[in-house]
């Protein structure tokens, strides 16, 4: 029903991706409002909420019978427990990287994501490398060799954050559960751990709850609306076009962080990030052409 009132409306499928990518690269701007609350209550507190937008989604829709179904299945169960912990750290390591001022490691680590991919089809699925996915490989890693010879040390938080969204959406794709339905399962899953350290934390004197600013907890509020919204906006964008344009138009939302960590929140941008920067966006670029002419053939 949804798809069919997208498309009476006369919203393109391309309409409906850019508008997706660019939320998701401007993310980053919201998150960094709420940076003054300790990363593992924010992922806590962000849990909570994305628990109750979900559930609340899926109330509306007559959907929550259906989650006892999916968890009584042993496969899907398994890769949702997966993915749940997946989405957890990724969430974990991505306010600790915005906190701490290094958005330009969180736009690394987008940009390499689809690269990080491919080497768990290497290495886990046992996948073959064409030559122009081995080229593009070693010229992500060359990147990211240039990055850590210059500052001495490995840019880790990108790595992380790559490394767990791209098993994340590996353990999606194997328990065949749609976007929201899973998210909501993977939020069922987090929320008894995500309440319990929230009251721990007040009950020990150190949670943040009772010195919040007013603007600041009704920002939070808004964290289970700005983590689904974007998922829904782009379970519809991949319904309306061909994946190769998802492949593309991904590469929107590292783009629009950039800018932002260059220009609005300041972070330098040297030569040695221009040139680490530069490897990997040719190792993409080699790599979408591939895949778009894997798909022609």
């Amino acid at each position: 029903m949804e798809l069919e009132r997208v498309k009476s409306r006369g919203t393109s499928g391309n309409t409906w991706a850019v508008v997706c990518f660019l939320v998701f690269g401007l993310m980053p701007a919201y998150w960094k409002q709420l940076s003054n609350i300790p990363p593992r209550e924010l992922v806590a507190y962000r849990i909570i909420f994305s628990f109750i937008f979900t559930m609340s989604l899926l109330g509306f829709q007559g959907k929550i019978n259906k989650i006892k179904d999916i968890l009584s299945t042993r496969e899907k169960r398994k890769y949702i427990i997966l993915s749940s912990i997946s989405i957890g750290l990724n969430w974990l390591f991505f306010v600790i990287a915005i906190g701490r001022g290094k958005v330009l490691e969180v736009t690394m680590a987008y940009y390499i994501n689809p690269l990080i991919v491919v080497l768990i089809g290497v290495f886990i699925l046992k996948e073959k490398l064409n030559r122009y996915e081995i080229i593009s490989v070693l010229l992500a890693a060359i990147g990211v060799l240039t990055i850590t010879y210059r500052y001495g040390k490995a840019p880790i938080g990108a790595i992380i954050i790559g490394a767990t969204f791209a098993f994340y959406g590996l353990f999606k794709k194997y328990a065949h559960v749609d976007s929201i339905m899973g998210l909501a399962i993977e939020m069922l899953l987090l929320v008894p751990f995500a309440i319990g350290y929230i009251l721990f934390k007040e009950f020990n004197g150190t949670g943040f709850l009772r010195e919040i600013p007013t603007h600041t907890f009704v920002t939070l509020l808004f964290s289970g609306m700005a983590t689904v919204v974007p998922l829904m906006i782009f379970s519809i964008a991949t319904r309306l076009v061909s994946l190769s344009t998802i492949g593309f138009a991904q590469y929107i939302s590292p783009t629009i962080t950039l800018f932002l960590s260059i220009y609005i929140f300041k972070e330098p941008f040297t030569t040695s990030h221009l040139i680490s920067f530069g490897f990997i966006w040719l190792g993409l670029i080699i790599y979408t052409i591939s895949q778009t002419m894997k798909k022609q053939i």
